[in-house]
């Protein structure tokens, strides 16, 4: 058996051996090099110079047929003539032939492959053969030369990125057969002006015209000609959105940046806007929906200047950010509408009111973030997951307060009795509001942030959570009453408020490091018995007292001892200390975390009595400009703080 498969494994090779042609070797004649393939000859290459090339017809007595991959690449002559014998251009043959500027492909070529004329900068004129019927991928990429072209008849598909970035291209005449362009076919073709897609074409690539920025006209024979995603996009002197007469869909981004799009002839068969067809349509100021649409996709009109829209009867969905930074006054939603998304209207600066159907069953977070100027929202009162009271957004049951309106005039509010949880975000913003009284057992993140006249806030027993910037960046913010019910409070709740003096509850069992960052003018904390933290002369610490969470940044001793007991100090703990000129801490001393001494403008001196403080305390002081002295044992972490820190070290 091995004798007989040895025998035919050599059978095999003679017979493959055989068939490989004699001829397929390399031959040069009169400049030009060839390889003879079936009695056809192929061109490889030449070594002629000069301005004008003429391919010959025949080499050593062979037709030549076809021009090979690369033949031709970074050519010098500024035109060629190629031979009627030719029946394919292989992929790259002319490719960065960047002085070439006309040439006349052969009546008999079948084949031009991807990227045959692509970079060819230099390239103004071509003219067709008839037998053509693909124009490959990339074909005449970057030919930022070429100004017009007239597709023959024999042209079915245009394929990927075919035109992409013929700058000067004004002109494209697409015959009557053609059936397909692929995607990015004419992407930047900055010059061109008005396309009629033929009526065999039944289907246009994605981003096929994307920022064609001269472009004002394109017309459709084809009603049902299939659109891809960003087909328009950034067209920026497109006027009126042509879109062919029976499609379903408007794709993704269609007209994304069409910064002059005006008018929208939205075809009645449409049932489906996908998102971000119309954002940053900057000069759309109305829009009429069909009566079959019915869903509007996330951000479809972001940032458009739309300040009208007539909805349907049939709409279901709207998307998130659908109308996101539009320039809306008012809205009804019809009774079709179940959910609204996730920042549907957010920073609508304009939007003053909204009526919400009794078919409404889901509101997303957020959906009215930043709505400056909205005084009302009202819900129909059939609708059995929401409800309105006084123009603020609420579930049915009024345990949750979903949005509290930004342009709501009233100097102060107190929330219902039967309010369990204040949504993230619900007043954020709200520049009227002075005093509030809360007695949800939940506060969700931002809730009442970025509120500039907020002055009073008084939370009820019952409160257990108070999320991560619950109050932060309310700089007006003097007083906040909490009680010991609270068991939880977030990252920055307090930040960068006026708030003086904070009360610790003594159920608190989770507290963020950060809850008070940047509050600068807190002179004392109280409370803290019986729980998990403690407060001892105005200052803040865990329950054993082994950790220093936080100094009052405006008590006004000028002299601080650290508990003896302190093993570690918070990052920000003695953040703008304003009147502290000296410090001291004890033996027992490990951790300085980083920036756990920072900006304490006064003070001058700080004294170390541990041997044992951590490499990385040595980034704990930061930003104390008069610091002058540093007292301390001579280790590689006391020299390397003080070095940071900028300020002389004594070693004990």
């Amino acid at each position: 058996m091995k004798k007989i498969s040895l025998i035919a494994i050599l059978f095999f090779l003679i017979v493959a051996a055989a068939s490989v042609p004699a001829e397929a070797k390399d031959y040069e004649e009169n400049g030009f090099s060839y390889q003879v393939r079936k009695k056809e000859a192929i061109v490889t290459g030449t070594n002629l110079s000069g301005n004008r090339l003429s391919i010959p017809a025949t080499l050593g007595g062979f037709p030549v047929t076809k021009i090979d991959y690369g033949a031709f690449r970074k050519l010098k002559f500024s035109e060629v003539s190629v031979p009627d014998t030719v029946e394919e251009i292989e992929n790259h043959a002319f490719a960065n032939a960047s002085k070439l500027k006309t040439i006349r492909l052969p009546r008999n070529l079948q084949d031009l492959g991807a990227y045959a004329f692509s970079g060819c900068t230099a390239l103004s004129s071509i003219s067709f053969g008839t037998k053509l019927s693909v124009l490959e991928e990339g074909v005449f990429r970057n030919c930022i030369s070429l100004k017009r072209i007239t597709l023959p008849s024999s042209i079915r598909n245009i394929e990927t990125s075919a035109f992409a970035n013929c700058y000067k291209l004004a002109s494209i005449k697409l015959n009557r057969k053609l059936q397909y362009i692929g995607d990015c076919a004419f992407y930047r073709n900055y010059a061109l002006k008005s396309v009629l897609i033929p009526s065999k074409v039944t289907y246009v690539g994605k981003l096929a015209f994307f920022a064609c920025s001269d472009l004002t006209s394109v017309r459709f024979a084809n009603a049902k000609t299939k659109l891809g995603e960003g087909i328009f996009r950034r067209c920026t002197s497109l006027r009126t959105a042509a879109l062919p007469g029976k499609i379903k869909n408007v794709p993704e981004s269609a007209f994304e940046g069409c910064s002059k799009l005006r008018r929208v002839a939205l075809p009645k068969t449409v049932s489906i806007i996908k998102k971000r067809a119309f954002a940053n349509c900057s000069a759309l100021k109305k829009f009429t929906l069909n009566s079959k649409a019915y869903a509007i996709g996330d951000r479809t009109f972001a940032g458009s200047g739309l300040q009208k829209i007539k909805m349907n009867f049939n709409m279901q969905f709207v998307g998130n950010g659908a109308f996101q930074e539009t320039d809306i006054r008012s809205i009804t939603l019809k009774s079709k509408v179940t959910f609204i998304g996730n920042r549907v209207f957010a920073n609508c600066q304009k939007l003053k009111r909204i009526n919400i159907p009794s078919s409404v069953k889901g509101i997303n977070p957020g959906a009215f973030n930043n709505c400056v100027s909205l005084q009302k929202i009202n819900v129909a009162a059939g609708n059995a997951n929401y409800c309105s009271v006084a123009g603020v957004l609420y579930n049915k049951a009024k345990t949750k307060l979903i949005q509290y309106p930004l342009h709501k005039t009233s100097g102060s509010f107190r929330t219902p009795g039967s309010l369990k949880r204040i949504r993230s975000n619900a007043f954020s913003g709200n520049s009227y509001l002075r005093n509030v009284t809360i007695s949800a057992n939940s506060i969700g993140k931002y809730a009442f942030s970025e509120m500039k006249n907020l002055r009073s806030v008084t939370i009820l027993s019952g409160a257990r959570k108070i999320e991560a910037g619950a109050f932060s960046e309310d700089t007006n913010l003097i007083r906040i009453t909490l009680p010991d019910s609270v068991t939880s409070i977030g990252s920055h709740v307090f930040s960068n408020t006026k708030v003086r003096t904070v009360h610790i509850p003594s159920r608190l069992r989770s507290l963020s490091g950060a809850a008070f960052k940047d509050c600068n003018k807190i002179v004392a904390f109280t409370g803290g018995t019986g729980g998990k933290y403690r407060v001892r002369d105005g200052v803040l610490y865990n329950r054993s007292l082994t950790a220093l969470i936080k100094y009052p940044a405006r008590k006004t001793a000028k002299v601080f001892n650290v508990p003896n007991s302190v093993k570690e100090v918070k990052s920000w703990a003695f953040e703008n200390a304003t009147y502290l000129a000296k410090l001291y801490f004890g033996k027992r001393l490990r951790y300085l975390r980083y920036n756990a001494i920072y900006h304490a403008k006064d003070l001058k001196s700080i004294v170390f009595n541990s041997k044992k403080l951590s490499y990385g305390s040595s980034s704990g002081i930061s930003s104390c400009d008069r610091l002058a002295v540093i007292v301390g044992p001579d280790t590689y972490t006391m020299r390397n703080m003080a070095r940071r820190a900028n300020a002389t070290l004594i070693t004990l």
